[in-house]
């Protein structure tokens, strides 16, 4: 009896311990302006508004990853359905140094379901706002701007209810495009790259396409 009660106690704790920086809204109630682009409009969503700022202070307590006491902190993300799953985060870099030190601004982490291991999140915060892309059995799920320049709304969605011509997609991610190579393929898996590119995928949240390649300088 001791035991269940420690253990509710714990989860409780662990819970409480994890703030949640995200509320739904009717897109209806979303000003935008009058040369707006959505961009992204999948068959069905949930429109939330994110407290960006107080969820960018509240990531700067996330251990790094790979830390020996294999600590990670309490995250709540939005869901399609317009829940909210509690994952464990720790910051994951994925640039490399010399790469990073241009953008500091862009911060990338990675987590799992608290729940469910076997559902894994990648997201980043940069220029352009909150980004993520969470892998799931039962269909992986994008979190975008609700709008380009927006940076307080946003859209949480299954893959599968958005498709995207490749061809019309920006891949600029807010850096400037001396440090971007653009191959034409609309098959990203048959682009070769040269040694001196770094692949970064998942966390430069770019649109929907969830792959970027960046020339180091």
């Amino acid at each position: 009896m001791k035991r269940i009660l420690f253990v509710f106690f714990a989860l409780t704790v662990f819970n409480l311990s994890a703030q949640n920086f995200w509320r739904p809204v009717d897109e209806n109630s979303i000003i935008l302006d009058r040369d707006a682009d959505r961009g992204i409009i999948p068959i069905d969503y949930a429109t939330l508004h994110l407290d960006l700022k107080s969820l960018k202070k509240y990531l700067k307590k996330a251990p790094l990853q790979f830390n020996k006491a294999k600590k990670s902190l309490p995250v709540y993300i939005p869901m399609p359905d317009g829940s909210n799953m509690l994952f464990d985060v720790v910051k994951s870099p994925v640039m490399m140094e010399k790469l990073a030190a241009k953008y500091p601004n862009i911060t990338s982490y990675k987590g799992f379901a608290h729940d469910n291991k076997d559902m894994n999140i990648r997201f980043n915060i940069g220029a352009n706002g909150f980004y993520a892309s969470i892998y799931n059995k039962k269909g992986n799920i994008y979190i975008d701007p609700f709008a380009k320049g927006v940076k307080d709304y946003y859209i949480s969605y299954f893959t599968s209810n958005y498709k995207v011509d490749i061809s019309d997609v920006n891949l600029t991610c807010g850096v400037e495009s001396d440090d971007i190579i653009f191959n034409d393929s609309t098959d990203l898996n048959d682009v070769n790259y040269p040694d001196e590119l770094l692949e970064y995928r998942d966390a430069a949240g770019c649109d929907s396409v969830r792959q970027y390649n960046y020339r180091l300088a």
